[in-house]
């Protein structure tokens, strides 16, 4: 459950469930809209505080719940549709990078399950004529390799490659 400022997170193991609401700052939907659009530009201003930001409100919360485990499987409402959590920015152990933060995605295989709410029903026909990024409503959404001569965060091995030849597909 999401609202404007209340949010539910649910967490299932198979030997529990935990559930816990979380009062949302008044700011906290504009932290989500600028990390999009960070992520979208390649923007590093502010992006790994962003990252943070976003998992001390959607994974800390849960973060005991989660030890132990390697894979999250993630079914989000729609405000959150579209968000990489891989990105999101954690404390790490100082010795795996300088900074003492590593991605989401170092601890956990992420996979993305739709709500039975927002089930696909039916597929587009074909894909649009135009594949510049203005017109491309088929997106490959990355899930921040890294920024090019930045020395915050090491990107993930073999990442830019990979979104390089998915983009051009």
């Amino acid at each position: 459950t999401v609202t404007d400022s209340l949010m539910s997170i649910s967490v299932r193991t198979l030997d529990s469930v935990m559930i816990t609401e979380q009062l949302l700052s008044p700011v906290f939907w504009d932290h989500i809209t600028a990390f999009r659009r960070k992520l979208a530009t390649a923007d590093i201003t502010g992006f790994y505080r962003l990252g943070q930001i976003l998992y001390v409100n959607l994974i800390y919360p849960v973060e005991k719940m989660l030890r132990g485990k390697k894979r999250l499987i993630i079914i989000t409402p729609e405000p959150f549709a579209g968000v990489p959590f891989e990105a999101l920015v954690m404390l790490c152990d100082p010795l795996i990078t300088n900074e003492g933060q590593c991605y989401l995605i170092h601890d956990y295989e992420v996979e993305y399950r739709l709500p039975e709410t927002r089930k696909i029903t039916r597929l587009p026909a074909e894909p649009p004529v135009d594949s510049s990024a203005a017109g491309n409503v088929y997106a490959f959404v990355g899930f921040s390799p890294g920024f090019i001569d930045h020395p915050g965060i090491a990107p993930l091995p073999a990442s830019k490659q990979e979104v390089v030849e998915i983009t051009g597909l």
